[in-house]
């Protein structure tokens, strides 16, 4: 069950970097940094900011930057979640 809600985090979060940088979804590879797809400082804390609204926490722009790949940062949201 847990690496079903870990796919849905993460489904939602290449969305939203495909959202923010225009990038095809099929091109938001989940184990390359995020700042590779072009993320500047306000596209990142626009992704915070929707990981929060959507999950229900409180996520440090920093975490971004510690957790720098999609499956890092999918991981980092589920463990806040689940807190």
């Amino acid at each position: 069950m847990a690496e079903v809600v870990h796919a849905g985090v993460q489904e939602w979060l290449v969305a939203r970097v495909s959202a923010v940088t225009g990038r095809p979804v099929e091109a938001v590879d989940v184990d390359l940094p995020i700042a590779q797809f072009g993320l500047d400082s306000v596209s990142a804390l626009t992704v915070v900011l929707a990981a929060e609204d959507e999950f229900g926490i409180e996520l440090d722009p920093a975490d971004l930057w510690d957790h720098p790949t999609v499956r890092a940062l999918s991981a980092r949201i589920l463990v806040l979640a689940e807190s």
